[in-house]
């Protein structure tokens, strides 16, 4: 064992371990814990953390997508919930805000140098610089100045739709007469006299904050306006739709009268009348035999007379007149075998 000079007993021991260790304890070294950034004050000991407080905190990935600004709010509504008499609020805020931190946002509280953070201001500060940054804060700053109603857009909407801009940007730093010209400016004529009618067309005499309540009462009132004025286009939706509805049913039995009326007893279509069927002509000489038989009536029976050819027979024999073989009734659906026993000749028109 070499000695080391200048040294002290303990020193040559802990030397002695250093060069007595192992390759596996280079390799897997012993976890150390990385102090936190946030100092927390003497008195931090006192506050108690309830089992559901964690559930509660909103929490925050570091996506843009979620404003920060939101975060910052839900957070300190739930740390209002639990405040005590005899605990400092800015340690209630400091002890619970790592646990509202999730993914990216987590790692970056952990890129801090231990200790480094010491009051609330500090970490909102910080938070806000890292994830609102300047061009974010110049984007909304142009949609403020550059705001426009939509087409068919209400006045409650149009100002809640401003107010959202508002509140993802508190730190705008427009005074606040030019907030109120903002949006006075994007008004459509209808909605600029709306606003005039309101105040007696003394909207310019308010102060600037007098005219931004203005604004927040003129939306409720005409939010209101526009729930009466729906029941009633409701109202009226549904009376038009029950007219519509009569005027179908009409049309439809008017419909189905006239298809009764011209419906054709001979070929039994609804394409023309009896009277101007094409095979009516044909029909009736099959039905009279075709040459003006005549009907006649004795005690004996029924005699059928063929005044054109003089023939004479007695009921139960047959004729059949050959030459008198019409073909437009080959496919006549009053010719055609049927099942239906019951079926009965229409008399013609």
């Amino acid at each position: 064992m070499p000695l080391v000079l200048g040294s002290d007993h303990g020193d040559q021991d802990s030397f002695e371990l250093d060069t007595c260790r192992p390759l596996s304890e280079y390799l897997h070294p012993p976890r150390k814990t990385t102090p936190s950034c946030i100092v927390l004050l003497v008195n931090h000991h006192r506050f108690h953390l309830k089992p559901g407080t964690i559930l509660l905190l909103p929490t925050f990935h570091g996506m843009d997508s979620k404003n920060p600004y939101t975060h910052m709010k839900e957070f300190e509504e739930v740390c209002g919930t639990c405040m005590e008499q005899t605990v400092n609020e800015d340690v209630v805020r400091l002890k619970l805000f790592p646990f509202s931190l999730k993914d990216k946002a987590n790692m970056w509280l952990n890129t801090f140098a231990p200790r480094s953070i010491g009051t609330w201001r500090e970490m909102q500060t910080t938070f806000l610089k890292k994830y609102f940054p300047a061009n974010r804060t110049a984007n909304l700053q142009r949609q403020m100045m550059n705001f426009s109603c939509k087409p068919n857009e209400n006045f409650a909407q149009a100002w809640e739709r401003f107010k959202d801009l508002l509140n993802a940007c508190p730190h705008h730093a427009f005074e606040q007469w030019r907030v109120v010209s903002f949006f006075h400016d994007a008004l459509s004529p209808n909605l600029k006299m709306i606003v005039s009618t309101m105040c007696n067309g003394e909207f310019f005499d308010k102060l600037p904050d007098e005219a931004f309540h203005f604004f927040d009462t003129l939306a409720e009132n005409t939010r209101n306006w526009e729930v009466q004025l729906n029941e009633s286009d409701d109202l009226n939706a549904r009376l038009a739709a029950l007219t519509r509805k009569i005027e179908t049913l009409e049309i439809k039995k008017a419909q189905t009268v006239n298809e009764i009326e011209i419906r054709c007893a001979v070929c039994e279509t609804s394409n023309h009348k009896t009277k101007d069927c094409p095979t009516l002509l044909a029909f009736k000489e099959v039905l009279y035999g075709q040459t003006g038989n005549t009907y006649s009536h004795n005690n004996e029976g029924m005699q059928y007379s063929n005044q054109n050819q003089g023939r004479n027979f007695h009921s139960g024999g047959h004729h059949t007149n050959f030459n008198s073989y019409h073909p437009n009734l080959l496919h006549h659906p009053n010719f055609s075998v049927r099942n239906d026993s019951t079926a009965q000749l229409p008399f013609p028109s």
